[in-house]
């Protein structure tokens, strides 16, 4: 194979298992192109340490939400000059609705009219795990790139998509490659 793999999909156990059976399977050079649409990083503490053993380059495409995560465990990261990167806060979805751990009014809200039934402790539960979702995202996002936590958690908060280069100024792409520029690396 060419070193290369691509990650096109949903963020998931399976998807990111998937990934790392691939890296084992690849010798030489693994490059992987991520271009997702995010979706879940609760397993991430224990995935995480494996893919970023692996040592792998990462080169940015569309990377949205929890793909973020992905991106930042490579070791060398490289962006497309097209590439995006969309960030928003951690989200738990119950029934049809979306809760943030920043949204604490939707949250109370949300409780009154969903959960009237359920413990408080249930509820307070639930805030906990979205408050230590959310915090330990924000330490790996700030460890993995220059930006404070503050202002990772402002660009969560305000729904923000970053082209390539306000990335690369905040740390997170450490290089804008073409598609060419990148085979020759």
């Amino acid at each position: 194979m060419n070193g290369n793999i691509a990650f096109t999909g949903k963020i998931s156990r399976e998807s990111v298992e998937s990934l790392i059976f691939n890296l084992k399977s690849e010798i030489g050079r693994q490059r992987v192109w991520i271009d997702s649409p995010g979706g879940t990083f609760e397993f991430f503490s224990i995935l995480g340490p494996p893919l970023r053993r692996f040592g792998f380059t990462g080169v940015a495409k569309n990377i949205h939400s929890a793909a973020i995560a992905l991106y930042l465990l490579s070791h060398k990261r490289y962006a497309l000059p097209d590439a995006t990167f969309f960030f928003h806060e951690v989200r738990a979805i119950i029934g049809n609705n979306a809760i943030t751990v920043c949204d604490l009014e939707d949250a109370l809200s949300f409780e009154q009219r969903e959960l009237e039934g359920k413990s408080r402790e249930v509820v307070e539960e639930m805030r906990r795990n979205l408050a230590n979702a959310q915090s330990w995202l924000l330490s790996f996002l700030c460890e993995q790139s220059r930006v404070s936590r503050s202002v990772f958690l402002d660009l969560m908060r305000s729904e923000v998509t970053l082209s390539a280069r306000e990335a690369l100024n905040y740390g997170i792409v450490q290089k804008i490659v073409t598609e060419d520029e990148f085979h020759m690396i």
